[in-house]
């Protein structure tokens, strides 16, 4: 859903997620990082410097009160990492083998395409 849309950017975003691995995962009391590495013959996307990507929301999630946000963080046009988030709560310790029904759910205006492009153009 991060990268949902028909925007050209998103498109290679898209491209370069289906060309990447998780290079590092790192954990903390609310949260974990996965760390791209994108194949270097996948184009950057035409978006300069840095900022993320944040709107979406998992729920319900076992053990989690508010879900689970994510953040996707870009530099110069290419994916560098996932972040999930918990809203105050610690990250659980174990986490059930199967997280049988929860929905993902875009927040409106928390993607910052949304405010670098308009709506129409996103979506369209």
């Amino acid at each position: 859903m991060l990268l949902a849309g028909t925007h050209p950017a998103l498109s290679t975003l898209r491209e370069q997620l289906d060309n990447c691995v998780v290079a590092k995962r790192e954990r903390d009391e609310f949260g974990y990082i996965a760390h791209f590495e994108i194949d270097p013959r996948v184009a950057a996307a035409p978006l300069p410097g840095w900022f993320n990507l944040t709107g979406v929301h998992a729920y319900p999630v076992p053990g989690l009160e508010r879900g689970i946000g994510f953040r996707l963080y870009l530099e110069a046009g290419r994916l560098t990492l996932l972040e999930a988030l918990t809203f105050d709560e610690p990250w659980p310790d174990t986490w059930p083998e199967e997280i049988p029904a929860y929905r993902l759910v875009y927040i409106e205006g928390g993607n910052l395409l949304d405010k670098l492009c308009s709506r129409r153009r996103l979506d369209s």
